[in-house]
């Protein structure tokens, strides 16, 4: 199995960035990626004003899939979905889908197939 680690991740889909790992057709790769604010959310209720939005929505990789050409077709296979132990939000106004005034951030619990909401 390859792995890429999630110190692995940049901010843009750029193809100047070097490949994170190569691979082959039938290998299996592991993406250990962050939240999609990077791992800034580290307290429930914490200032919004102290997240960094540069940091939003990172991606891991790249992964460099050798023999594979522009335009070819690539079929991939979900083996599995691990989530880490909490998950994080942020509710603005004007922003998503709640209908709440001013900002709130928050962090949750995951465990035994729930979201402590």
């Amino acid at each position: 199995m390859i792995t890429i680690e999630r110190d692995k991740k940049h901010f843009s889909f750029d193809s100047s960035i070097p490949a994170a790992a190569t691979a082959f057709s039938g290998d299996v790769i592991r993406f250990c990626c962050t939240d999609c604010y990077d791992g800034q959310i580290v307290d429930d209720g914490m200032d919004y004003s102290l997240i960094d939005g540069e940091r939003s929505n990172p991606v891991t990789g790249p992964l460099y899939l050798e023999g594979a050409q522009p335009g070819d077709l690539l079929r991939i296979e979900v083996l599995k979905i691990q989530v880490a132990d909490y998950g994080v939000m942020c509710v603005r106004s004007g922003h998503g889908v709640y209908n709440m005034e001013g900002c709130h951030v928050r962090r949750f619990s995951v465990g035994d197939g729930y979201i402590y909401f």
